[in-house]
């Protein structure tokens, strides 16, 4: 129990009491429901379009890994999914799904330099007026101080893990920070080096940004594991239907090296804890060289993805 720690933002208090209040594995197999049949159902337009079963969705080793830690890794990949799909049909909708991602705000980290890269202005209004309205409610209810321990010692106690590359924890994370620390370099190195990468990876999605919603949301989902030093690997489900989205397309074409690169992504979420433990912290290499990966395929003619379901 004492390595476990409530790391949510206030605002989960407004519907978690409602788990509590039942015996423990009675919500164990609510919550995980929810969140299967959530992301089952917001991956539904992202397969269709590659005439991929929807079930698949439901089977992805970054779903698995969701269902045995129990986490909000399949409830974020729905919200992203889902505000992707509707992001130019339905801004609005889109809007509310990202201010609902505030349940782990790091996570939409991106989304803000999104909006404003695409003019996503409706998205980007209903977004903030949603965080706004959720942050209010739960000020409200609870008060201001769960926010300032929330912002101050919870996230404190967060970033330690990334120094404790000795924990079962900082061996989950697929990020740059905890790879660096592992392998030894101090923070004098590591931290310089988490913001350059940020900001070049920031650059990249603002300028190759794809066109169409659904490819620049598997972009931005694999870009954001490489601009935050904190993440898990039950964080990467969307991660997890692109890689199979770009192993499929690249079977399809015979492109090897595509379908290799998509392959080691696809099972990464799985085999990520042995592989730290075995000291191969080269998770964020993977990852940056399936992001260059997309954005190539995007520029050079993407098959996959072209057309909406």
């Amino acid at each position: 129990i004492h390595d476990h720690v409530y790391s949510y933002p206030p605002v989960t208090l407004l519907y978690t009491p409602a788990f509590g209040a039942i015996p423990y594995f009675w919500s164990l197999g609510l919550w995980t429901l929810i969140s299967v049949l959530l992301f089952g159902l917001a991956a539904r337009p992202w397969l269709a379009r590659e005439k991929l079963p929807e079930w698949l969705g439901l089977i992805l080793p970054t779903t698995i890994v969701c269902v045995w830690a129990g986490h909000y890794g399949l409830i974020m990949g729905a919200l992203w999914l889902a505000a992707w799909h509707h992001l130019e049909t339905r801004p609005k909708l889109s809007g509310v799904l990202t201010g609902l991602m505030i349940i782990k705000p790091h996570m939409a980290i991106l989304m803000p330099i999104i909006f404003l890269r695409r003019k996503s202005w409706t998205a980007m209004a209903t977004a903030a007026a949603t965080v706004a309205i959720l942050v209010g409610l739960s000020v409200l209810l609870y008060g201001i101080e769960l926010w300032h321990i929330y912002l101050t010692s919870t996230s404190q106690n967060q970033l330690s893990l990334l120094h404790a590359t000795h924990t079962f924890f900082a061996k989950m994370m697929p990020t740059l920070s905890p790879a660096l620390f592992a392998l030894g370099f101090s923070a004098g190195v590591v931290w310089p080096m988490q913001v350059t990468m940020a900001v070049v990876v920031i650059i990249l999605m603002w300028r190759y940004q794809p066109a169409d919603p659904y490819r620049a949301g598997l972009a931005a989902a694999v870009a954001t594991f490489l601009i935050l030093p904190y993440a898990f690997n039950y964080d990467m489900t969307v991660v997890g239907l692109a890689s199979l989205i770009v192993l499929v397309d690249a079977s399809r074409a015979v492109r090897i090296w595509a379908a290799l690169m998509a392959s080691f992504i696809f099972l990464l979420p799985a085999v990520i804890i042995d592989m730290n433990r075995a000291g191969f912290w080269i998770a964020p290499l993977l990852l940056a060289a399936f992001l260059f990966q997309i954005l190539h395929d995007v520029k050079r003619a993407p098959r996959w993805g072209k057309t909406a379901a």
